[in-house]
Parts: C-alpha cells; structure tokens; sequence
C-alpha cells in the first residue's frame, strides 16, 4: 500500500507539470491551493446494529495537515493526514482491554487523492467544478479486538476508493463543497485464519466553506459524517469468550482550517485584468525558493538502539521503516517554514523483555508517529544559492510504548497522555549550487517534556545531511541521512516497577522523498 501511495504521487506529478502563466482553471486554483492546519473534534459512536450490547462512544479532538493543489491541466491533489492528542471514552460496561476500545481507523490516518476537474467559469468571479477522484491511504486501527491478537504495530487499515467533489465558487473569494467517497478498508492481518477479519467498507461525506481573508490567507469551515460498516459481521459474536464485539460506527464531527494560499496572489491579478508576470522568479531568493517550495511523501528506514542508565539487561535493537508527509515553504521576505509528520509503517525489535505487554507495544520513542513544527529566517548572500537558517522547533512526539502504557488505564489515557511535547532550536545550512540541485545540513537541538505518568523528560540531537534534485517540471527528488539520539535526563527509573526503562535510544536512518515544487 505504502508504494501505491508513492506511484500515485510520482504518475500526478509528471501530469501536474505546468507553466506559471494564468490557466483557464485560475478561479479555483485561488481557493483550492494551499497548505493548511487545522482542528477538529470527532465523535465516534461503535456498535453491533444485532446486539444491543456495550455500545461505545469516542471523542476525540485532532490535529489535521491538508495540501490541495489544482494544476493548469486541471490534474487535482489533495493529501491529509490526522492524528489524535485527546480523546475519551464513555464506559462499555464490558470487562477486558477487547471491550474498552472497539473504535475503528483511529487514532491516525495519511491519505492521498487524486483526480480530473471539469470546470465551467474558471476565468470568472464565479463557478463550478467537478471533481471525480480515486483515493487511497492508511489508517491505525487500535480496536481492541485487532490489537488483542495483531500487536499494535500491526493494527491498521490500507484504504482504496474513490469518490466525487463538487464545489461552487460564489464569489471569486469563497466557496462551498461536496465531497463524497466510498472506500475499501483492507485489514492487512485478514489472510490468517486465526484471527478477525475486521475489513470494512466506509462511506464519508464532508461538506465545507472556504473564504480567503486576504490574497495568502483562508479560513475554512468543514463537516464531517461517517459510516463504517465491517464486511464480516460474523465476527461481532466470539463463541469463546461468549461476548459480542461490535460491527459499525457511525462517526461525526467538524473542523476549523487556517490555509496559506501559495500562489494566490498571482492569480489574484490575472483574475482583475492586471497580468500574471508577478511571480517568484524576480525574487533574490528565487533559486533557493525553487527547493524548498515543494511538498513530499516519503519513505525511511531507521536502525535504532533503546539502551538503559541502570541494570544490567541488553540493549533493544530495533528496524523500522516510516511513511512521511513534509510541506516546506520560503516566502519572499525569507521568512522559512517547514511541517514534518511522520507516521510508523513496520517495526521490529530484538531483546525485548517477556510479557505480553512488551510482545504487543513497541519499546520505541516515536511510535506511532510525529508532527513537528520549523520556523526561521534565512540569511542569504545574494544571487549566491547560499542561505544559513535559524530556526525554532515545536511538536508532539507520540511514546506509545511499552512501558509507558502499563501506567495507563485504557488506551485512551494512552492516546491523550503518552507524548513528549518538543521545543528547541536548530541550524540549517542550504546550498543551490544550480537549478537541479541543492545540498544542506541541519542540526537540531530539542527538549522533550514528557506527558505520561512516568514523566521522564529528555532532550535531543538530530544531525541531518541530504540532497535535493530537481530533474524535470515541478517534480523533486529527494534523500537524506540522519544521526538521532534522543537522553533521559534523569536514570529514567520507574519506581513503581521497580525497575529501569530504556529511554536511552540512538537512531541512524536514511530517507528517501519524492514530491513537487509549487
């Protein structure tokens, strides 16, 4: 699935190669591209519609990165990703872990669409268009009856769909959308026989507003329902434990998005008669500009040790591999900005301790997943392709980890309390030596507050080095390696196990990037 994700994103970005001249599409590229934050807060109701057992309601508030770009050729990309830093749970009435969290695709989710517009007004104050796209992405799925018998690394859903929006431009400044898709939710653990099918179909409406408050800036206003139904119902009875598990959730829930209009204001004044020549080319930092704004999906592959201050137990080797979202951007006043989410995509350990617990959770900082924050300023020497930048750093480090989740009643204390909030500053260094490519190196140095009742801060150490190529059209490449150490500050002791944990982990990686400059 994580390779279907890259070739869809490789085949849209040799058709979205473009000009920077105004398209018969300008209108709708005025709403439609942008990079946005936003938040939104879900309920999620699971049940069996044959059973009228311990039905289970979530509530969730999440973090949400979209991306949408509409190409001259009137290819559409959009690519989402969520994740969930609170939620809680009404009780079940049920007894065990499998009772307690029969949610599904939660708590994080990446997906990618992409798709044809049909448009009629395009050049006008006002329009329509018609989006047909296929989907597809991936979701965590930490229901108690999959992580019960699949671990949590392997408790997920690969989705594959497709679907329609329609949007209507009312005004060349806002406009209202329709967005429907129907989707095949595939549980990768489905070909053993010994364990539940819990494949789904999933049908998800949005309607949402858009309204740019200036030429750079939008405000959006989304709706959200829901319907998962599992193809197998056979599976809500379990004639061991002579317990219904459930079969269906119905989901709803809204969002508030701040976006960033990329090129808005170029499209802005082709849209009022005025010309489209204004661009980045004139810019002193044009040819740093044309690496850095692009956007990516990625791949990494990560070989990291988790060692402990005390005792005498062995190191734990770990080998995993990562899916990651980048979004990075230099404004014309040289302000920098870069957004990093990552989410884990296979994980492997030796030397972990006995138990079921150590079995089912990964001893890993960073699972199952990250969203950071960079913001700075570059300093240039002119026409020279050189830039040297300061920045801050801000994100939530998710530690689902295996000693951390003892500490937790439920997985939804889990969910809201297992994460470090990082804060730190670091150094990046870029160098265009041409229009195909660019070096750079970059140090980070973070805090690391942690969240979970164990409360073991920590700070880190993220030394990078990479390439950046840009080899035809809009399309880049690109590759880095990486040195992560991430240091307890304390001898990270759990005095209520009475025994050390391995906070201790050193990371060396490398990560491959494929994505498109706008």
């Amino acid at each position: 699935m994580t390779k279907k994700i890259f070739y869809l994103t490789s085949a849209l970005s040799f058709f979205g190669i473009q000009t920077v001249f105004a398209s018969e599409n300008a209108l709708f590229q005025g709403l439609d591209n942008q990079i946005a934050l936003g938040y939104s807060y879900n309920s999620l109701h699971a049940y069996n519609p044959n059973y009228s057992g311990p039905n289970v309601t979530t509530s969730a508030s999440n973090l949400n990165l979209h991306l949408e770009q509409l190409f001259n050729n009137n290819i559409w990309l959009a690519i989402d990703g969520s994740f969930t830093f609170k939620a809680n749970q009404n009780s079940p009435g049920g007894a065990g872990f499998s009772d307690n969290t029969q949610e599904f695709g939660f708590p994080a989710s990446l997906s990618a669409k992409g798709g044809y517009s049909f448009n009629w007004g395009g050049n006008s104050t006002q329009g329509f268009q018609v989006i047909p796209y296929v989907t597809m992405g991936r979701m965590l799925n930490y229901n108690g009856m999959s992580v019960s018998q699949n671990t949590f690394t392997q408790s997920y859903l690969n989705m594959y769909g497709g679907g329609a929006r329609l949007e209507y431009a009312f005004t060349r400044d806002a406009s209202i959308y329709l967005d429907q898709s129907i989707g095949y939710l595939q549980d990768p653990n489905a070909n053993n026989s010994d364990v539940y099918d819990q494949s789904a179909m999933s049908y998800t409406t949005l309607l949402g507003i858009k309204y740019n408050v200036t030429p750079y800036f939008q405000l959006g206003l989304q709706g959200m329902f829901n319907q998962t139904n599992l193809i197998d119902t056979s599976i809500g009875y379990n004639p061991i434990t002579y317990s219904y598990q459930n079969t269906a959730q119905t989901s709803f829930g809204g969002m508030l998005s701040f976006a960033y209009l990329y090129n808005n204001d170029q499209l802005m004044s082709s849209l009022s008669n005025i010309g489209s020549s204004g661009n980045n080319s004139g810019a002193p930092n044009s040819l740093l500009a044309a690496f850095d704004n692009s956007y990516s999906l990625g791949m990494g592959w990560v070989n990291s040790t988790n060692s402990y201050k005390g005792g005498s137990a062995p190191n734990i080797g770990t080998s995993s591999n990562y899916i990651d979202f980048n979004v990075a951007h230099l404004f014309e006043n040289n302000v920098w900005a870069n957004i990093d989410a990552q989410l884990i995509n296979n994980i492997s350990q030796t030397n972990v301790p006995a138990g079921r617990v150590n079995s089912s959770v990964p001893t890993y900082i960073g699972f199952p997943g990250s969203v950071t924050f960079d913001v700075g300023y570059g300093f240039q020497a002119f026409d020279s392709g050189f830039q040297i930048i300061p920045y801050a750093n801000a994100g939530v480090v998710m530690n689902m980890n295996s000693y951390n989740l003892r500490s937790n009643s439920s997985i939804m204390n889990a969910i809201s309390q297992d994460m470090y909030l990082q804060y730190g500053f670091g150094g990046r260094a870029e160098y265009a030596i041409n229009n195909f490519w660019q070096i750079y190196a970059d140090q980070l140095l973070a805090g690391m507050k942690d969240q979970s009742p164990l409360g073991i801060n920590a700070w880190r150490s993220t030394s990078s080095l990479g390439v950046k190529i840009n080899p035809v059209g809009p399309l880049q490449l690109g590759l880095k390696g990486f040195y992560d150490i991430i240091t307890p500050n304390g001898d990270a002791y759990n005095s209520s196990t009475n025994s050390y944990v391995p906070a201790q982990q050193n990371s060396l990686g490398v990560q491959f990037d494929i994505g498109l400059r706008y």
